[in-house]
């Protein structure tokens, strides 16, 4: 589903990809540079995810799915502060 985001998104001609992250890459340099970060990834990197759009001030949007309880709490407390669209 990741791909095919990416590749839409790259066939708009009114979204620009500030970056793009595998699970290994760190997320908060990436966050400094974006409108809203697009999470595709794995349910173990909300985390990450939620501290960096905190830290920078991102909106969200989570496609991810499988997230544990404790995730869902995470992304929830986020929501607080935070433009989310949890779509999962």
């Amino acid at each position: 589903m990741g791909k095919t985001v990416l590749d839409l998104a790259g066939n708009d001609p009114e979204i620009e990809i500030a970056a793009q992250c595998d699970l290994d890459d760190p997320i908060a340099p990436a966050m400094k540079n974006c409108d809203v970060a697009i999470d595709f990834s794995h349910p173990n990197a909300i985390d990450e995810i939620c501290r960096a759009a905190l830290e920078h001030g991102r909106s969200l949007v989570i496609g991810t799915t499988g997230h544990s309880p404790q995730q869902r709490r995470m992304i929830e407390s986020s929501s607080h502060s935070l433009p989310i669209v949890f779509a999962s």
